[in-house]
């Protein structure tokens, strides 16, 4: 599966689809989203559930409602660094 990380602009998603399913997803986020959404991190992973919990865990104090977060930009370079490990 593939783990994402997402921007509106202003707020951040970290979330995971099937590889096959990603564009639908991505168009569904786009569609229900008044800001334009920007792809930053992609991951193709063995176990997408267990590394999405993973990240989710590790910024939840970011958290700003279920998969939207919040970083400076500090915080997006860490998340984009740990992309770069996935």
């Amino acid at each position: 599966g593939i783990v994402y990380f997402l921007t509106d602009g202003e707020l951040y998603k970290l979330g995971r689809s099937t590889t096959k399913a990603f564009s639908k997803r991505l168009t569904n986020l786009k569609t229900g989203n008044a800001k334009d959404i920007e792809v930053l991190a992609l991951a193709e992973v063995y176990d997408a559930v267990r590394t999405e919990a993973m990240l989710k865990r590790t910024f939840q104090a970011n958290r700003v409602n279920r998969e939207w977060y919040r970083f400076d930009e500090r915080g997006v370079a860490i998340v984009l660094d740990l992309f770069t490990h996935l």
